[in-house]
C-alpha cells in the first residue's frame, strides 16, 4: 500500500485526446473524451472492456448518470447539453443550451430533474 492508502490496480488507455469527464452507472463506466467521445467500459482490477462508443459535437466536459442510471447528460465545450441513453448511447440534444461552455452537470435523487453551470457564470435547473 503507498502513502495516502491507494494502489493503481490498472492503467487502460481509453482516449487519445484525454478523458476530461466521467460517471458510473451500474457496472459500466461512462468515460467523455476531449474527442467528443462517450465510450462505456466494463470490467474489474486488470480486465476492462470498450463496450460501445458515440460522438457528438464539442469536448465532452461533464458527464453525469441519472439516479436510476438509464440515461446520462453531457455537457460540451460548445454549451451544448445532449440527453444519452445507457442502454445504446442514443442521444438527443437540448433544444436550449448554454451560450459558452459547460462547467458542471448533476443530476439530484431524482432522475427528472437536473442542473448545469456554465462558463458564462450561469446555472440552470432542467426538468426531463
Amino acid at each position: 500500500l503507498r502513502p495516502g492508502g491507494l494502489n493503481q490496480r490498472t492503467a487502460v488507455s481509453v482516449c487519445s485526446y484525454g478523458i476530461t469527464s466521467m460517471c458510473r452507472a451500474g457496472d459500466k463506466i461512462y468515460c467523455g473524451g476531449g474527442d467528443g467521445s462517450i465510450k462505456v467500459l466494463h470490467g474489474a482490477d486488470k480486465r476492462w472492456e470498450l463496450d460501445m462508443e458515440v460522438g457528438v459535437s464539442g469536448r465532452v466536459v461533464s458527464l453525469s448518470a441519472a439516479a436510476d442510471g438509464a440515461e446520462l447528460v453531457d455537457g460540451t465545450s460548445n454549451g451544448k447539453i445532449y440527453r444519452v441513453t445507457t442502454h445504446d448511447l442514443s442521444f438527443t440534444e437540448v433544444l436550449v443550451n448554454h451560450i459558452q461552455a459547460i462547467n458542471a452537470e448533476a443530476f439530484g435523487p431524482r432522475s427528472d430533474v437536473y442542473c448545469t453551470a456554465s462558463k458564462d457564470g450561469s446555472v440552470r435547473m432542467w426538468d426531463l
